[in-house]
């Protein structure tokens, strides 16, 4: 076949232009023209009048195309009974696009129609319900079917991810969805981030995992979690709550029962929901459970462990009483609970003979009790462990230097037989 020269090609691809235009004329016309009646022959009876196509659209090729099908003319593509438009979607516009309705949205577009109005091949009609439906029931989510019905009822053909996006942000179907999830209105009223059905899902799903690792059913339900979610308490952030409850303070009796008296708690479940208070962040709650281990500490050596200095309690003697630091001034100053463990031990060791002396020499001498004791060992304070030294020097004095104290009984470590 010869070659054409480029004047031939424009020639033909102009008439194959004009061609097309005179056929959509003649279309129109056909769509337009109504058969006018004779005067002089009977009516006859008029055949059924041919339905008439919702809407004509011509088949999309370019030049280069149409010219190599030259002599072959092309007809309009005619598509009959065009469904109606779909009912509106706030916030969104339908467009009749290439035989297909599209929901153009400025949050989520395009969604894909085929020429009918219905789904794509690959997801067939009906099949985005029941791809939803089995979406919600593995979420456990099935509390939202009477959305999902009236969605259905409304656009019957609908594929899942247009459904899951009605379902999720249309007015008219989403007030089951966000009472479900509505701890995510909570975070937007707080400036947080809005969760997604799938992270929010996932959080309460790590929830009931931790809950149920620590045998504390009592917190893996729905409201625990809703109260965590909205107050963006993550996976990490609850085990580690969790861990400081369970594992430094329930676990161990001493600090259970210094936790208790300084917190006012009753039970184990007292002592986990004060520390999964969202108000309460991870390093006052780090406080609280340093604080308690202290305390725990100077109760397993049976002395008195209190959150604050406070009130001095009674002693066997009567004029002698017994103060304490306070359990949360030794946490700040940076105590731990090995330290306290150590200390505490020789303080248990002391104190019966300081105070026994402090009541022999109450008109004569400073009195030394745990109080001082905790400066004097804990603290390392030079002015307690001179008042530990003018004791025993009393004592001493008392006895022609052969004190009823013994070298290690009640002096400062490094400085035995100081009392």
């Amino acid at each position: 076949m010869a070659t054409r020269t480029a004047q031939e090609r424009a020639a033909e691809i102009a008439r194959i232009k004009a061609e097309s235009a005179a056929r959509k004329t003649r279309v129109a016309e056909r769509r337009s023209a109504v058969p006018a009646p004779t005067a002089t022959a009977a009516p006859a009876a008029e055949p059924a009048p041919a339905p008439t196509p919702s809407l004509v659209y011509f088949e999309d090729v370019g030049f280069e195309q149409a010219a190599a099908r030259a002599g072959k003319p092309f007809e309009p593509v005619v598509q009959e009974n065009v469904p109606a438009k779909p009912k509106d979607v706030p916030g969104a516009t339908w467009v009749f696009e290439g035989g297909s309705w599209v929901l153009k949205s400025a949050t989520k577009t395009p969604f894909v129609r085929t020429a009918t109005g219905g789904l794509t091949p690959e997801e067939p009609e009906a099949a985005g319900f029941a791809i939803v439906r089995n979406r919600l029931t593995e979420y456990g989510l099935e509390g939202l079917e009477s959305a999902l019905k009236k969605i259905r009822n409304d656009y019957p053909e609908l594929p899942s991810d247009d459904i899951m996006f009605l379902l999720e942000n249309d007015e008219r179907y989403n007030a089951p969805f966000k009472k479900r999830f509505r701890a995510n209105d909570a975070r937007v009223a707080k400036g947080l981030p809005r969760l997604s059905a799938a992270e929010y899902l996932n959080m309460e799903k790590g929830y009931k995992k931790l809950f149920t690792t620590y045998n504390l059913p009592m917190f893996a339900n729905q409201g625990q979690y809703e109260k965590m979610i909205e107050s963006d308490i993550d996976i990490d952030d609850a085990t580690d709550r969790v861990v400081k409850a369970y594992d430094r303070v329930i676990s161990d009796v001493p600090t259970r029962n210094a936790f208790r008296q300084f917190y006012g708690t009753v039970t184990d479940s007292d002592i986990v929901s004060a520390l999964l208070d969202p108000t309460q962040q991870i390093p006052a709650l780090e406080k609280k459970v340093m604080a308690a281990e202290i305390g725990g500490q100077a109760l397993r050596q049976g002395l008195t462990a209190s959150l604050t200095a406070g009130e001095p309690v009674k002693t066997a003697y009567t004029n002698v009483q017994r103060g304490t630091l306070g359990a949360q001034e030794l946490a700040a100053q940076g105590v731990t609970e090995e330290q306290a463990a150590r200390d505490y031990e020789i303080i248990a060791e002391q104190l019966p003979t300081a105070e026994k002396l402090s009541s022999i020499y109450a008109n004569r001498a400073e009195q030394v009790s745990q109080k001082e004791l905790e400066q004097a060992e804990i603290l390392g304070l030079e002015s307690a462990k001179r008042k530990q030294r003018r004791l025993a020097g009393m004592e001493r004095a008392t006895f022609g230097g052969e004190s009823g104290v013994s070298q290690t009984s009640l002096g400062p470590r490094g400085t035995a037989g100081a009392f």
